[in-house]
């Protein structure tokens, strides 16, 4: 049994089902409606997990999702993909020392200049660049 009570409206019950059943619903629609609907059952998250296909980390995500979301929101719209998190981003003007760093330094490989921000970033005042990954650097020294 769940630790924490949870209980879907009626109305919500009732489109969950019906997502569920649709042969038109996207299957990780599907997945986030099954959720909800195992949820409301009792289920703690680890059972919610093996009933459903996905790792018992993601569970909780869903859950809070539907408890957090504004009066008069439609289910559709609790069941969609999660927006960026904007605190994840790297603002624009830390492209720009990034670029003029790798370029100081001449780093003839991704993986030497993914190092060198890596070595250099939080001295610099940008920690957010000093645990950035090899796709992310890439992605910055492409960039326009």
């Amino acid at each position: 049994m769940r630790r924490d009570f949870f209980h879907l409206d009626i109305e919500d019950r009732e489109q969950l089902n019906n997502l569920v059943k649709a042969y038109i619903t996207p299957p990780h629609i599907q997945r986030r409606a099954s959720i909800l609907l195992l949820a409301d059952q009792g289920l703690n998250n680890a059972e919610i997990a093996a009933e459903v296909g996905i790792h018992e980390s993601k569970v909780p995500t869903w859950i809070k999702r539907y408890q957090d979301r504004e009066e008069g929101t439609p289910i559709s719209e609790v069941l969609k993909t999660l927006p960026k998190n904007p605190h994840r981003e790297i603002p624009l003007e830390d492209y720009k020392w990034v670029k003029d760093l790798v370029a100081e330094h001449g780093c003839k490989t991704m993986i030497e200049a993914t190092e060198l921000v890596n070595r250099e970033a939080e001295a610099a005042g940008y920690p957010r660049l000093a645990t950035a990954c090899y796709s992310t650097i890439r992605h910055i020294l492409k960039s326009k």
